[in-house]
C-alpha cells in the first residue's frame, strides 16, 4: 500500500460484517508492508478484542495455507498477490506475529488510554501503578467520611456546614443526615465530569435573590386575591348570557388555602398558564377581565422567575462543597489508595493535552506519534467525546505522516448513552466526509479531513446482513420503516425526526436466505391481566399481587419457546434478552424451577449459584444478627440442612410460630437456638461467637470447616474456590471484616460484578440470558425479548431530577432541578428537559434496534404493556405498536447438534483426612496480631517529628484504622496515645529526626541479596551520608518478646540494603510493646 493519507468510514448496519471489515483491512495493511506495532485497533470491548486477534490469525492461516474461501479470495484482491505469494507472503508474517505477538495491538480504548496514563502517570499527575476500578462507591464514601468528620485534612468549618445545611430544600425533601443523598448526588456529579470537558459549578444566584423570588410569588397571589375579592367581578358565559357569575366562585379549590399559607410551591401548583387560579371548566369561553388579568399577569410572570431560579438554586448547597469533596476524593485517591477510576483516565489526558493552548502533548504521544501509523476504530457511534479528544491528536500525526484512519459504526446500534456516549460524534463526522459540516469545528473533524485529498477519504455502506434470515430483515426494516412512522402519525417515530437513520437505512438478507426465518409477537397486556385476575381464586390473586402481575403467563411462556425451539438448537443456542438486571433475575428464577440449564451472559456471576448465595446470607446474618430474613436464607438453604439434619418444613413452621408469637420483637435466631442447640453449637456458635475478630477470609474458612462445604458441595468448587478469591482479595485491599465484604455482595456495580464472574466455556450448554446492553455485537439462532413497558419517566429518585447546563463560559457546567412542570414557564428549562426526553427516546428505539436484530433464526418479541390500548394523553410509546402476529416458520431441518468443543473430564483427588492441631491462634493472641499490622500502618505514615504529633498519629489511625476489626478502631484514642508516647523516648526519636545528609525510605521491598531474588521488606531505612562513606540504617518494628531468630532475619536484610546501595548496614529493632529500641547489628 502507498503511504497516501487515507479516511474510510464503514456504516454497517446490524449483521452486516463490521469485525469481518476490521479484520479483513488489518489483514490487508499487514500484506501492504506495514509492521505489526504500526497498526492500532481499537475495540468496545474485551470480548471484540480477544475476537478481532482470533479471526486475524485466522485469516492468515488461511492465506499462508492457501486455503480456498472467502478469505483468501478477498486477499488475492485487495493486493494483487497470486495465490503463492500470498501464501509466502502471509506464512511470514503469521511467523513473526506468533514470534512477537506483543507487537499485535487490538485492545479496548480504555486498555489503550490506561496504557498512556501509567506512561505519563508523573505529566497526568496520577497514581504510579493504580488500581483501576469502574465504581465511585467506596471511595465517595471515604471521602464522604473524611470531610464531614474532625479529623478530615479537609474537614469543613462551622461556617461551612451551616451554609449547607440552610441552602438544603425545606420541608421534607431529605432527612437530617444527608449524607445519603450527598452520595448519591456526588456519584452523579463524578460520572458526568468524568465523560464531559466541564467543570460544575455553583449557580451565580445570592441566597437574598432566591427568598426574593419565593416571596414575589406570595405577594402576588396575595395582590390577585386582594383585587378580586374587592371587585366583586363577575362574567357571563355564552350559553347562559343573562346569569352573571362571580370570579371568586370560578377559583379552584385550595387556592386561598395556599395563598393564606404563604408557601411559594402551594401557590404555584394552583396556577395554570392558561387560566390562572381559576378552574378552566368555568372559565374557558371567557375574556377575563382587565381587571383581574393584570394581576394574573404579574403572578405568573414570578412564578415563572421563581422556578428559573428554584431550578439553579435547589442543589447549589450540594454544588459549593463539590470541589472541596472532589479535593479530598483526590486525595484518597492518590494518596492514600492508589485508586484511579476508570473516567479519570481519559478526564486526565484530555486535560492535559488543552494545556498552554492546547499545545501540550505528553512524552508518550510523541513516542506513539513516530511508531502508529494506522487506527482502526470499531463501534465508533460508542465513542464519548473524551476518548475521542484524547485520540485525536494521536490520529492526527499518522494522517500527517501518511497513515490512515478506518472507522466502522452503526448509529442506529448507538445504546450507550447513559454513559455519556455521543452518536453524534460519528454523525458528525459523516456530515464532514459528506462535505455538510456545521459551523465551527469543537470536534476537530474537518481540520482531521483536511489532512486527505479528496479521493483519498470515503464512506462505504454494508448492505447485506451476513446474520439473519431474510424474514427477520424484513420483519426489523418494516417495524421501523413502516409501523413505527404510522403509529400516531409519526409521534413514536418519522421520518423528519429521525437522527440514528432507522426510517432510512438499507438491508437486505444473503443470498439463499430470504425467505428463511421466524418472528412472532407476543403482547401482554397488565390491566387485562389484572380484570382477569379478580375472578380468579383468592389464593392466586394474592399471589400474583407478590410481584409483577405478568411474571406468571410471562415466564411461563418464555419456558414454553425455550422447550419448542430446544428440539432444533442447543441451550446455549436460546438467547432470552431483557432490558434490566431485576428481570434476569426473574428469567433465571423462571428458567430455575422448570428445570432450565441457565446462564447470565457469557459468564456466570457465582451470587446466583444457590450455595453462594447461603454463604452471604450467613455472613449477612453473623454481621446483622437481627436480620431473620437472612437467617432463614441461610438456614433453609441446602448448606446448612446437610451439616444439621435438619428439615425444611421444620424450620419454616418454627419461624411462622416464632413470628406469631413475638411480632418482631425478638431475633428469629434465639428461638432457633433454644430449639436446637446441638446444631446451635456445633455450627454456628464458632461463628457467631468470632464475627468482629476474625477477618472475614479466615472465618470462611472456618464456615467452609464446619459446615464441610467442600466434601457436601463438590459439583460446586469451582465456585467455592471463587468465592474464597473473591475474599482473599478483598481482604488484599483492607476490607477485611464482614460488613465490608456484605457491602461488596449486595453491589450491583461493574466492580462487583466482575469480581464475582467467571467465564463460562462456550461448550456449557445453558440458556444465555443477558441485558439488551450485553447482548450488542452478539448473534444467537434463537432470541427471545422481554420488553417492558416502564412506568414513569425511568431513572433514580437520584438522577432523574438533574440536568446539566453545559451553555456557560469556559466549560462551566451549572447543575438544574428540572421537573416537567418547569419547562412550560422557563423556554431554557424547556430546553434542557426536553433535550434529555429526545436522548432517552433515541436511546429506548436504538434499544429496540439491536435486539431486534441478533436472531440468526428465530425472534420472539414478548411485550408487557400497561393496558391494551394507549391513552391519548400520554406520549406515545412504542409496545403499542405491537400485536399478537407470527411471520415466516421455523428451520425444520435444523438439529440440536452437539458444541465442537467438549469439556476435559477431571478427576478430583482425594485428599486424606488430617487430624486437626490441637493448638491454634487465640482470640487475644489474633487481636494483638492484628494491633502490631495497624502499629506498622500508622507509623509508615510518619516521615518526621514535628508539627501537632499526637494529631497526625491520629489522622494517620483514620486513614488505615477501616481496614481493621470495629474492635481496634474503637481503640483509635489508646492506639494514637501508645505511638505518641512511643516517639517520645530519645532512643526511638532519634530514628525519626530529620537531619541534613539523611534520606528516608518506608516500606521498601528489595530483590537483592544472596538469596537471590527473595523479597525483603523493610519498615524504615535511613541512608546517612553519601556512598561510600556513608551507611544505612535499618529500623524494624516488632511487637512482643524478643524474638532471638530475628538477628538471621536481619542479617539478610542488611546484605539485601548492602547490595543494592553499596554502602555498610547496621540494624535496629523498636519493640513497640516495651517502647525500646535494640541494635542488632
Amino acid at each position: 500500500m502507498n503511504k497516501k493519507s487515507e479516511i474510510i468510514l464503514i456504516s454497517a448496519s446490524a449483521g452486516s460484517g463490521k469485525t469481518h471489515a476490521l479484520t479483513r483491512r488489518y489483514v490487508r495493511l499487514l500484506l501492504g508492508g506495514a509492521a505489526p506495532e504500526s497498526i492500532l485497533a481499537v475495540t468496545f470491548t474485551n470480548n471484540a478484542a480477544k475476537e478481532m486477534k482470533e479471526r486475524v490469525l485466522g485469516w492468515l492461516k488461511k492465506a499462508a495455507s492457501g486455503a480456498e474461501g472467502n478469505e483468501t479470495a478477498q486477499l488475492m484482491a485487495d493486493t494483487g498477490l497470486a495465490l503463492p505469494a500470498l501464501k509466502a507472503k502471509a506464512s511470514a508474517i503469521l511467523q513473526d506475529l506468533l514470534c512477537n505477538y506483543y507487537n499485535v495491538h487490538v485492545q479496548t480504548i480504555d486498555s489503550f488510554l490506561n496504557r498512556i496514563a501509567m506512561s505519563s502517570a508523573g505529566e497526568l499527575g496520577m497514581p504510579l501503578n493504580p488500581e483501576i476500578t469502574m465504581s465511585h462507591r467506596r471511595l465517595v464514601d471515604v471521602a464522604l467520611y473524611s470531610i464531614l468528620s474532625k479529623e478530615g485534612r479537609c474537614s469543613l468549618s462551622r461556617e461551612e456546614v451551616d451554609e449547607f445545611l440552610k441552602a438544603l430544600p425545606p420541608g421534607n425533601a431529605y432527612p437530617w443526615d444527608p449524607v445519603e443523598k450527598m452520595r448519591e448526588i456526588y456519584g452523579n456529579f463524578l460520572a458526568f465530569e468524568g465523560k464531559s470537558d466541564g467543570q460544575i459549578v455553583p449557580a451565580d444566584i445570592k441566597d437574598k435573590d432566591a427568598q426574593d423570588a419565593k416571596d414575589a410569588v406570595v405577594s402576588a397571589g396575595a395582590a390577585f386575591l386582594k383585587a378580586l375579592d374587592a371587585g366583586k367581578y363577575t362574567y357571563t358565559t355564552k350559553s347562559k348570557p343573562k346569569e352573571p357569575k362571580l370570579y371568586a366562585d370560578a377559583l379552584k379549590n385550595g387556592v386561598r388555602e395556599a395563598i393564606a399559607s404563604g408557601n411559594q410551591v402551594r401557590i404555584a401548583g394552583c396556577f395554570s398558564r392558561d387560566y390562572g387560579f381559576f378552574s378552566g371548566g368555568k372559565v374557558r369561553t371567557i375574556v377575563i377581565r382587565p381587571e383581574l388579568a393584570g394581576p394574573m399577569a404579574e403572578v405568573s410572570a414570578a412564578i415563572g422567575a421563581y422556578y428559573r431560579l428554584h431550578a439553579y438554586h435547589r442543589l447549589n448547597g450540594f454544588v459549593k462543597l463539590y470541589p472541596k469533596f472532589k479535593e479530598e476524593l483526590e486525595r484518597i485517591k492518590s494518596g492514600l489508595e492508589d485508586v484511579a477510576h476508570i473516567d479519570d483516565i481519559a478526564k486526565k489526558i484530555t486535560g492535559y493535552l488543552k494545556k498552554n493552548g492546547g499545545t501540550a502533548v505528553p512524552e508518550v504521544y510523541i513516542r506513539l506519534g513516530e511508531r502508529v501509523e494506522h487506527f482502526l476504530i470499531d463501534e465508533f457511534q460508542d465513542t464519548d467525546p473524551l476518548q475521542w479528544r484524547a485520540l485525536l491528536p494521536l490520529v492526527q500525526e499518522a494522517l500527517a505522516r501518511g497513515g490512515s484512519l478506518f472507522v466502522v459504526g452503526d448509529i442506529k446500534q448507538a445504546i450507550y448513552m447513559f454513559r455519556y456516549a455521543d452518536y453524534k460524534i460519528m454523525r458528525e463526522f459523516m456530515d464532514v466526509l459528506y462535505g455538510l459540516g456545521a459551523d465551527g469545528d469543537p470536534l476537530g473533524m474537518e481540520a482531521l479531513v483536511s489532512l486527505t485529498e479528496p479521493g483519498d477519504r470515503k464512506i462505504e455502506k454494508l448492505e447485506v446482513n451476513r446474520r439473519s434470515g431474510g424474514v427477520l430483515v424484513k420483519y426489523a426494516a418494516d417495524l421501523f420503516k413502516t409501523r413505527l412512522p404510522a403509529y400516531r402519525a409519526g409521534e413514536v417515530l418519522a421520518d423528519g425526526n429521525d437522527p440514528t437513520g432507522l426510517t432510512t437505512y438499507s438491508q437486505s438478507a444473503e443470498e439463499g436466505k430470504e425467505t428463511a426465518g421466524l418472528a412472532r409477537e407476543l403482547v401482554f397486556s397488565r390491566k387485562a391481566l389484572r380484570e382477569k385476575s379478580k375472578t380468579a381464586e383468592a389464593e392466586e390473586a394474592d399471589e400474583e399481587a407478590a410481584g409483577d402481575i405478568t411474571d406468571q403467563p410471562v415466564g411461563a411462556k418464555v419456558v414454553e419457546l425455550i422447550k419448542e425451539a430446544h428440539a432444533r438448537y442447543r441451550y446455549d443456542q436460546i438467547a432470552v434478552l431483557a432490558p434490566q438486571n431485576k428481570y434476569i433475575r426473574a428469567v433465571v428464577s423462571w428458567l430455575n424451577a422448570a428445570g432450565l440449564p441457565v446462564a447470565s451472559m457469557s459468564s456466570l456471576d457465582i451470587r446466583e449459584r444457590p450455595v453462594v448465595a447461603e454463604l452471604i446470607a450467613l455472613f449477612t446474618f453473623l454481621e446483622f444478627p437481627a436480620n431473620d430474613i437472612a437467617f432463614m436464607n441461610f438456614a433453609c438453604g441446602e448448606l446448612f440442612l446437610k451439616a444439621s439434619g435438619l428439615q425444611k418444613e421444620e424450620l419454616l413452621a418454627a419461624a411462622a410460630e416464632h413470628r406469631e408469637k413475638h411480632h418482631g420483637g425478638r431475633p428469629l435466631y434465639t428461638t432457633f437456638k433454644e430449639r436446637h442447640p446441638g446444631p446451635w453449637e456445633e455450627l454456628l456458635e464458632p461463628l457467631f461467637a468470632k464475627i468482629g475478630y476474625l477477618p472475614v477470609y479466615e472465618l470462611a474458612a472456618l464456615a467452609f470447616s464446619s459446615l464441610k462445604v467442600f466434601e457436601r458441595f463438590r459439583e460446586e468448587s469451582c465456585f467455592l474456590v471463587k468465592f474464597l478469591e473473591v475474599l482473599s482479595a478483598l481482604q488484599g485491599k483492607g476490607a477485611a471484616d464482614a460488613r465490608s465484604f456484605i457491602n461488596f455482595a449486595s453491589d450491583d456495580g461493574e466492580d462487583a460484578a466482575g469480581a464475582f464472574s467467571i467465564e463460562l466455556p462456550e461448550y456449557i450448554d445453558a440458556v444465555r440470558v443477558m441485558t439488551f446492553h450485553k447482548a450488542k455485537g452478539l448473534g444467537f439462532p434463537v432470541v427471545i425479548n422481554l420488553l417492558y413497558e416502564k412506568r414513569g419517566q425511568g431513572g433514580s429518585a437520584s438522577d432523574k431530577n438533574i440536568f446539566y447546563d453545559q451553555s456557560g463560559p469556559g466549560g462551566e457546567v451549572r447543575i438544574v432541578y428540572i421537573n416537567k412542570e418547569y419547562g412550560d414557564w422557563d423556554a431554557k428549562l424547556k430546553e434542557l428537559y426536553e433535550g434529555r426526553e429526545a436522548d432517552e427516546k433515541v436511546q429506548a428505539l436504538n434499544e429496540l434496534y439491536v435486539v431486534t436484530t441478533r436472531a440468526k433464526a428465530e425472534l420472539s418479541n414478548l411485550v408487557v404493556r400497561n393496558s391494551d390500548e394507549q391513552g391519548g394523553g400520554s406520549a406515545g410509546k412504542f409496545h403499542y405498536v405491537f400485536g399478537d402476529e407470527e411471520r415466516g416458520a421455523p428451520d425444520v431441518s435444523a438439529k440440536a447438534e452437539p458444541p465442537a468443543h467438549k469439556p476435559s473430564r477431571i478427576t478430583q483427588p482425594v485428599f486424606p483426612d488430617v487430624p486437626a492441631s490441637s493448638a491454634g491462634t487465640t482470640l487475644e493472641g489474633h487481636r494483638a496480631a492484628q494491633r502490631g499490622l495497624l502499629y506498622h500502618d500508622i507509623l509508615m505514615r510518619v516521615d518526621w517529628l514535628g508539627g501537632d504529633l499526637k494529631a497526625r498519629l491520629a489522622s494517620a489511625f483514620d486513614a488505615c484504622a477501616w481496614k481493621y476489626s470495629p474492635v481496634l478502631r474503637a481503640e483509635r484514642a489508646a492506639i494514637a496515645d501508645k505511638l505518641f508516647s512511643l516517639l517520645g523516648k530519645p532512643a526511638v526519636a532519634a530514628f525519626f529526626e530529620q537531619k541534613p545528609g539523611r534520606a528516608l525510605k518506608r516500606e521498601t521491598s528489595f530483590i537483592s541479596g544472596p538469596e537471590g531474588g527473595r523479597l525483603r521488606r523493610i519498615d524504615r531505612l535511613l541512608l546517612e551520608g553519601a556512598a561510600p562513606g556513608g551507611k544505612a540504617v535499618i529500623v524494624d518494628f516488632k511487637t512482643g518478646g524478643e524474638y532471638p531468630g530475628y538477628e538471621e532475619t536481619l542479617k539478610k536484610y542488611a546484605a539485601a540494603v548492602s547490595d543494592a546501595f553499596g554502602r555498610p548496614a547496621e540494624c535496629w529493632l523498636i519493640y513497640l510493646d516495651e517502647e525500646k529500641a535494640e541494635k542488632v547489628l
